[in-house]
C-alpha cells in the first residue's frame, strides 16, 4: 500500500543500510575464519560468503548494498584466505577466475531472492486490499440510508490510499453539503473543502467527467474528483487529496473499485425508497377504497332514519303526538351528531396522513376537558351512567384540549357501544410519575385475545379488518392512538379481572 508518510529520509537510510551490510560481513568473515582453522575447503568458505549476501538483500532495501556487499565478500575471501593472505594480491592466477563467477553468483541469487520477496511483499499487500476491499463490500451491503453508505465508503477508502476522500451527493439537481473523513492532514483539509475546490467538485458534476489533479481539467487543483454514475442519473462527486502526488495507477483502481461499491450501494438505496413509496401508494388507495365502501354502507343508515324521522314529520306532523314527535327528533339530533363525529374523525386522520395536523399545546384543567367530553357523550347516550374518578387537586396538562376531549369521547363512545344500557361507565384520571394516565373503563363483553392486538389499526372493527355493519367505520380508536403519540403518550387496552374491559393512555406532564 502506498504511505508516503512511513518513508525515511534517504540520508538515515544509508547509514542504517551500510550498518546492516558491516555486521553481516564481519559475521560472515568471523564463521568463515573458524571454518579455515578447522580445515573446511574453500567451497565452504565461499559459501558462507553468498550466504552473507542473500542476507544483505533481504535485510536492505536497495540492490546497491547488495552490489557493494558482493565486492566486498570477494575482497574479504582474497584478504584473509587466499596466498599471499592479508594481501589483495593473487599467486595463483585460478582466482582470477573464481573471483568474477564467485561475484556473478551472489550477486545473482541475491538478485532473485530481493525480486521474490518484493513479489511476496505485493501479493501480502494485495491480499490485505482484497480482504478490506471486501469488508466494504460487505460493510455497504449492510448499510442502511445514504449518509451510512457514504460515511463508510469514503471511511475505507481513506485507509486504503491514507488520503482525506470528500464526497458530495446529488439533490434536485444539485450537490449537498460534502462529507469528508479526514487523513490526518488538519489544515489541509481546509483546503479540500475550498470554494475553488468545490467549484472543481461541481463542475465535474455538471460535466460527467473526471478533474482535478492528474487530469487535463483544472489539473492544478488539489483534489482528484470523479463522478458517481448511477443507473438512472448522476448520483454525485467523490473526490481524494492529491497534496502528496497524483494517485498511481494501482491507486487510482483502488478508488475507483470502492467508488463503484459506493455507487451500487446508493443505487440500491433509491431502489428501496422507490419500492416503499410504490408500496405506499397501493396501500393509500387500498385504504381509500377500503373507506369509500365503510363510508358509503354506514351512512346509509343513519341518512336513511334522519330522511324516515323527517318525513314523518312533514306528513303527519299535526296528528303526531309530542312525545312521538320528541322521539323522532331525538332520534334525528343523534344520527346527527354521530354523522358530525364521523365527519370529524375522518377529517382528523387526513390530516394525519397528509402530516398537517397541528398540536397547540396550552395548559388546560384536566377536570374541564373531562366534564366537557362526557356532556357531549350524555346529549347522545343518556342511557349509561358515567363515573368520574379524580384527584381533587387542580391538574394543568399542556394538551389540545380539543383533541384530548375527541380521543375521551371516542373511547366513551366505544365503551357504550360494548356494555348493557344503563351499565356503568367509569372515567379516571390520576398521576404517576412524569405522566397523567386517563383511563376508560367498562364492564361489558370485554375484548376477545384474538382481535386485542388489531383493536388500534384502521378500518378495525369488532374483530373484522373492514366494518360491514352500521356505524362500524374503525376510525375512532386510530385516531386516539395518532392523537395520543401525537402529543408523546402511549394508549393501550386491555382486559378487567372479572368482566369488561379498560382503555388507557398517558399524557407526559412536560
Amino acid at each position: 500500500m502506498y504511505t508516503p508518510k512511513n518513508i525515511k529520509p534517504k540520508v538515515k537510510t544509508s547509514i542504517g543500510e551500510v550498518f546492516k551490510v558491516s555486521i553481516i560481513m564481519t559475521i560472515a568473515t568471523i564463521i568463515d575464519l573458524i571454518f579455515y582453522h578447522i580445515g573446511f575447503k574453500e567451497a565452504n568458505i565461499i559459501l558462507i560468503y553468498i550466504l552473507g549476501v542473500i542476507l544483505v538483500y533481504i535485510k536492505t532495501s536497495g540492490y546497491l548494498t547488495g552490489t557493494i556487499s558482493s565486492i566486498i565478500s570477494v575482497m574479504l575471501f582474497n584478504f584473509f584466505f587466499t596466498e599471499p593472505r592479508y594481501s589483495l594480491q593473487v599467486y595463483d592466477k585460478s582466482y582470477l577466475v573464481t573471483f568474477p563467477i564467485m561475484f556473478i553468483v551472489a550477486i545473482t541469487i541475491g538478485t532473485l531472492t530481493t525480486k521474490i520477496q518484493r513479489e511476496a511483499s505485493a501479493t501480502s499487500e494485495r491480499e490485505k486490499q482484497t480482504q478490506i476491499l471486501y469488508k466494504v463490500s460487505k460493510k455497504l451491503l449492510s448499510a442502511i440510508g445514504t449518509d451510512e453508505v457514504v460515511s463508510i465508503g469514503i471511511k475505507y477508502t481513506s485507509r486504503l490510499l491514507n488520503r482525506t476522500v470528500v464526497c458530495y451527493l446529488e439533490e434536485d439537481s444539485k450537490l449537498k453539503a460534502p462529507s469528508i473523513y479526514d487523513a490526518e492532514e488538519k489544515d489541509k483539509d481546509t483546503i479540500i473543502l475550498s470554494k475553488d475546490e468545490q467549484a472543481v467538485a461541481y463542475l465535474t458534476f455538471l460535466n460527467g467527467k473526471e478533474s482535478g489533479a492528474g487530469t487535463n481539467t483544472f489539473y492544478r487543483a488539489h483534489g482528484y474528483y470523479m463522478p458517481m454514475k448511477g443507473q438512472k442519473k448522476l448520483l454525485g462527486v467523490i473526490g481524494i487529496s492529491c497534496f502528496e502526488g497524483f494517485l498511481k495507477p494501482e491507486q487510482k483502481f483502488i478508488f475507483e473499485t470502492v467508488t463503484s461499491q459506493i455507487v451500487i450501494a446508493l443505487d440500491r438505496e433509491i431502489l428501496s425508497k422507490e419500492q416503499e413509496a410504490y408500496k405506499m401508494e397501493i396501500e393509500s388507495e387500498r385504504l381509500r377504497g377500503n373507506l369509500l365502501r365503510s363510508i358509503s354502507h354506514d351512512l346509509r343508515s343513519p341518512l336513511a332514519g334522519i330522511k324516515g324521522a323527517v318525513g314523518t314529520i312533514i306528513e303527519n306532523g299535526e296528528l303526531i303526538s309530542k312525545e312521538t314527535k320528541k322521539i323522532l327528533l331525538e332520534g334525528i339530533y343523534g344520527d346527527t351528531e354521530w354523522l358530525i363525529r364521523l365527519v370529524e374523525n375522518l377529517l382528523s386522520m387526513t390530516r394525519f396522513d397528509e402530516g398537517k395536523m397541528k398540536i397547540n399545546k396550552n395548559l388546560e384543567a384536566v377536570e374541564e376537558v373531562i366534564s366537557e367530553s362526557i356532556h357531549i357523550s350524555n346529549k347522545q347516550h343518556n342511557e349509561n351512567k358515567i363515573k368520574v374518578n379524580m384527584p381533587k387537586n387542580l391538574i394543568l396538562l399542556p394538551m389540545d384540549g380539543s383533541l384530548i376531549e375527541q380521543v375521551l369521547i371516542n373511547l366513551i363512545d366505544n365503551a357504550i357501544k360494548f356494555t348493557p344500557k344503563e351499565a356503568l361507565i367509569e372515567v379516571k384520571v390520576y398521576e404517576k410519575a412524569k405522566n397523567v394516565f386517563f383511563e376508560v373503563i367498562d364492564n361489558g363483553t370485554g375484548i376477545s385475545d384474538e382481535i386485542l392486538p388489531y383493536i388500534f389499526d384502521r378500518f378495525f372493527t369488532n374483530g373484522s379488518k373492514i366494518s360491514d355493519s352500521r356505524r362500524g367505520v374503525g376510525l375512532g380508536l386510530t385516531i386516539c392512538n395518532s392523537i395520543v403519540e401525537a402529543h408523546g403518550g402511549k394508549i393501550e387496552a386491555f382486559n378487567n379481572e372479572e368482566h369488561g374491559a379498560t382503555f388507557r393512555f398517558y399524557i407526559p406532564k412536560q
